[in-house]
């Protein structure tokens, strides 16, 4: 829709950061909302939970350690 988007035709993901949904929060609701919303919406929502699973089965996870980092602070003054 013209209305909430310029060029809608065009592949802009950047509409979709957080700091543009602020100026449209309602704009993009893929499956709807309230009592008419998508019948297809758990179904998609299974799909891509067993489509992730293989993947988290395969890979495991480990923390990371972070390492001290040594930081030096200069004062500047812009006066």
């Amino acid at each position: 829709d013209p209305d909430n988007f310029p060029n809608p035709d065009d592949f802009k993901p950047e509409r979709f950061l957080a700091e543009n949904i602020a100026h449209h929060s309602y704009a993009y609701l893929p499956f709807g909302a309230g009592p008419r919303n998508c019948i297809g919406m758990r179904l998609a929502q299974m799909e891509v939970k067993v489509a992730l699973k293989p993947l988290e089965c395969h890979f495991t996870g480990a923390l990371i350690v972070p390492k001290q980092v040594e930081l030096t602070v200069q004062k500047r003054s812009l006066t």
